[in-house]
C-alpha cells in the first residue's frame, strides 16, 4: 500500500470531516470486510463452480437497479461536493484570523494526523476496490 505523505494539512478541512463514531464504524466495517474475504476464501476453496455461478447471476438480477441508482447518486453528490469545496476555499482565504490559526503548530499537527487517517482510509478503499472488494 502507498505510504502517507506528511505535507501540512489545513485544520479547517480536517476539523469538519472528523467524526470519532464514523471512524469507529469504519474500523468495524474493515473487520467485516476481512470476515467476508475469509468467507469468500472458504467458498473458493470449495470449488463448487456451479453454485458460485448461480449465486453471481442471482446477485446481479436482485441488485442491478439499486446499483444503477447508487452510481447516479454518487455522481450527483460528488459534483455538489466539488462546487461547495471551491466556494469554501475562497471564503477561507478571505478571513485573516483563520489564516493565523490555521498556520499555528498545533493546528497543523492535528490537521496532519486527521489527514493521515483520511489517507489510510482512502488507501484501503482503493486497495479493496482495485481487488474487486467493494467497501
Amino acid at each position: 500500500m502507498e505510504t502517507i505523505n506528511n505535507t501540512n494539512s489545513n485544520i479547517l478541512d480536517q476539523l469538519v470531516s472528523y467524526n470519532s463514531e464514523d471512524l469507529d464504524e469504519y474500523i468495524i466495517s474493515l473487520n467485516q470486510t476481512l470476515n467476508e474475504q475469509n468467507n469468500l476464501n472458504n467458498i473458493l476453496k470449495n470449488k463448487n463452480h456451479n453454485d458460485n455461478i448461480e449465486y453471481i447471476n442471482n446477485f446481479i438480477s436482485r441488485n442491478k437497479n439499486q446499483i444503477d441508482y447508487q452510481v447516479n447518486q454518487i455522481k450527483e453528490i460528488t459534483e455538489k461536493i466539488n462546487n461547495i469545496y471551491l466556494e469554501n476555499k475562497e471564503l477561507e482565504n478571505e478571513k485573516e484570523e483563520y489564516l493565523h490559526l490555521i498556520n499555528s503548530k498545533e493546528c497543523i499537527d492535528i490537521a496532519n494526523k486527521l489527514n493521515e487517517i483520511k489517507k489510510l482510509k482512502n488507501n484501503m478503499k482503493i486497495f479493496l476496490s482495485k481487488h474487486g472488494i467493494h467497501q
